[in-house]
């Protein structure tokens, strides 16, 4: 070899093998071990099977937004760490994971180049793997978003706008993408990131150069789209039909209220505004600053929503999220010590507010401590290391849970009777569809607690009146104790009219569907007047036939405000039974708009064979709606509609279920 290429390879050599990229690798490697997901074993519980549901459609290509309508997008099983194990997707679900995971580790140790200060960089790695990273999905991918568009705009506000500057904002854009595809909420942070990029590029550079940007942008989108086996028509509907989702999540899933938790939530938001206005203030770029601000905050204000609408546990998006973005705030060099000493003042209260946040949300059975998340973080590296170094073990464990399940669930009598037919089930138990392998046909919105609003109500049940499953698997199940056919009531009223029961196995009522009834729903109204809040109304005079309870719940100017940007308190219908109980419910205002069955009272699995066999149930005497505490009263219009509309039983069934 000659000398001098002997000297070459040994510089070459040294710049590869040195402390630096020594310390780089294994900052990445613990980043990468507190980050995976491996699944979780097959369960037919909520999460489970919605999670194996979103694996179902991916495999049969179903067009998001149109087949299924959901809060995630096709991708959703694949980048959710905690999905079901389903036996023809783990391989691809754990290269999924392992990918994802090795760039957004690789990602987060970029964003060090943003941090100045040896003492941030520490506790943004310190609390990154510790805390960050820990217990929700979404703040490693808003995290990660956000240091994508950080990314982008030094791209277009730094340097020259050249081809590698450009190839730079492609792989920025399909990083977007492929986060974006998995949750709206994702879908809708891209949306905004790439309005904001594309924005500078006209602002730094010149029209042509924005448009360039764009129409590249929507060349990738639409190829990986179409990679997913999506339909470029249906984009669209998917959008459409996922804002109605999102309009009506505030007040269908609103849950808990722990005044301190929102006081430390705002406290954080004034003090990222106060980091925002000095970034402006003290920027030589100040419409880039402006523009990084304006979506940091929108950031955090989408994290605000995903983390209190169902506040409890679900705070754990918002905490750790704050905990971790405001490390990407500029460090200020050519500034006044005051300003320097307000910014540092800011960004600890920010650190402080959003640890404090997380130590006092209870509810996940851990001390509230330090050492606890260290000895979590430390459990969660060992058990990950473990599992990497045997993943066919791994398999060989989720498979075999899958086999027990499969036999715990096997469903013999109704395979003979459903054979290749088509079936629904009711309500979210989707992973005994998959377990016995039966020809699954959803209704569109496939979780009847998610069907929100009128609108998804109605395309729920023109599904079940033009195309109906031959079979409906039935369930009666609700979520924070609500009353249980307000869920999709518009289906309900057809499962109770169009279908008749053929057997009961193992808690489950099988379905078959019947001659359709002639009803369409418009029956005689029986009563319709106006309530106030905590008013009793006597309905005694009509509980020997079935109704069909309406109400009219207006939210005033200042409750459409305060919904916009927090939740809607919660609401609860009370009821005097014949049999002199009283008993509470809540109320999800949207879903009583259409009217759902009230009387007679269909509570129980019981209830709902009672109701086909025509036995006595238990009625109603009377009702009132609940507003509490008063000061919640003013979000609402002082009027509370009530309509009682006649509902036609249909065809009677007098044979018992076995």
């Amino acid at each position: 070899m000659h000398p001098n290429q002997f000297q070459f390879d040994k510089r070459w050599l040294n710049q590869v093998i040195n402390e630096k990229n020594f310390i780089s690798l294994g900052v990445i490697t613990l980043i990468f071990l507190s980050l995976i997901g491996f699944g979780q074993p097959a369960n037919v519980n909520l999460d489970p099977s919605w999670t194996a549901a979103l694996g179902y459609a991916f495999t049969h290509h179903w067009q998001a937004g149109v087949d299924y309508i959901f809060t995630f997008a096709p991708l959703g099983y694949h980048q959710h760490f905690h999905s079901a194990y389903l036996p023809e997707l783990f391989k691809s679900f754990l290269i999924f994971q392992i990918v994802i995971s090795l760039s957004l580790s690789i990602l987060f140790l970029y964003a060090l180049r943003f941090i100045k200060s040896d003492l941030d960089k520490i506790l943004y790695f310190v609390l990154l793997i510790t805390v960050s990273l820990g217990w929700h999905l979404e703040p490693k991918y808003f995290l990660a978003l956000h240091i994508i568009f950080i990314f982008s705009i030094h791209l277009l506000t730094r340097y020259d706008f050249t081809w590698i500057n450009y190839f730079g904002l492609l792989l920025a854009f399909l990083a977007l993408i492929i986060i974006g595809m998995g949750k709206f909420t994702f879908f809708v942070w891209t949306g905004i990131a790439v309005t904001g990029i594309i924005f500078m590029a006209w602002w730094q550079h010149s029209w042509k150069i924005a448009l360039v940007i764009l129409l590249s942008f929507i060349f990738l989108f639409s190829l990986v789209w179409l990679i997913l086996g999506q339909s470029l028509a249906n984009i669209p509907i998917f959008i459409i039909n996922s804002i109605e989702i999102t309009k009506g999540y505030s007040e269908a899933m609103s849950l808990g209220y722990l005044p301190t938790q929102l006081f430390y939530a705002l406290a954080i938001f004034l003090c990222f505004l106060g980091l925002v206005v000095l970034n402006i203030a003290t920027q030589s770029n100040k419409m880039a600053a402006l523009v990084t601000g304006t979506v940091l905050l929108l950031s955090l204000f989408l994290a605000f929503k995903a983390g209190f609408v169902r506040q409890g546990l679900h705070v754990l998006i918002f905490f750790p999220t704050a905990l971790t973005l405001v490390f990407l705030m500029n460090d200020y060099s050519n500034v006044s010590k005051i300003v320097y000493l307000i910014q540092r003042v800011l960004r600890y209260a920010v650190v402080v507010f959003s640890l404090y946040g997380v130590l006092i949300s209870g509810g996940f059975g851990i001390p509230h401590h330090a050492e606890n998340f260290l000895g979590l973080w430390n459990r969660r590296v060992i058990t990950n290391i473990n599992t990497l170094a045997d993943l066919p073990k791994l398999t060989q464990h989720y498979q075999s849970s899958w086999n027990n399940l499969k036999s715990q669930y096997e469903l013999p009598e109704m395979r003979k009777i459903i054979a290749n037919s088509t079936v629904d089930i009711f309500s979210w138990d989707q992973m005994i569809i998959f377990l016995n392998n039966f020809n699954w046909h959803p209704r569109p919105v496939f979780q009847s607690y998610t069907v929100y609003t009128k609108k998804l109500m109605d395309i729920n049940q023109q599904f079940f009146l033009n195309n109906p499953p031959e079979f409906i698997i039935f369930k009666l199940q609700t979520i924070d104790h609500q009353f249980p056919l307000l869920n999709d009531a518009e289906s309900y009223k057809i499962l109770l009219q169009n279908y008749k029961p053929v057997i009961e196995e193992k808690g489950y009522l099988l379905l078959q569907y019947i001659a359709k009834q002639q009803s369409t729903f418009s029956s005689p109204i029986l009563l319709e007047q106006d309530i106030k809040e905590g008013e009793w109304l006597n309905v005694e005079q009509w509980t020997d036939q079935p109704f069909l309870l309406t109400l009219d719940i207006d939210k005033s100017l200042l409750g459409k405000i305060y919904t916009t940007f927090y939740r809607l308190p919660e609401v609860y219908l009370e009821t005097k039974t014949s049999e002199e109980k009283i008993l509470r419910h809540r109320l999800i205002p949207r879903m009583a708009e259409t009217g759902f069955l009230y009387n007679p009272l269909i509570l129980s699995q019981q209830d709902i064979n009672q109701w086909y066999t025509g036995e006595t149930l238990t009625s109603v005497n009377e009702l009132r709606l609940i507003i509490q505490p008063a000061w919640i009263q003013r979000l609402f219009s002082p009027k509370l509609g009530v309509k009682l509309t006649a509902f036609e039983r249909g065809q009677k069934l007098m044979t018992k279920t076995n």
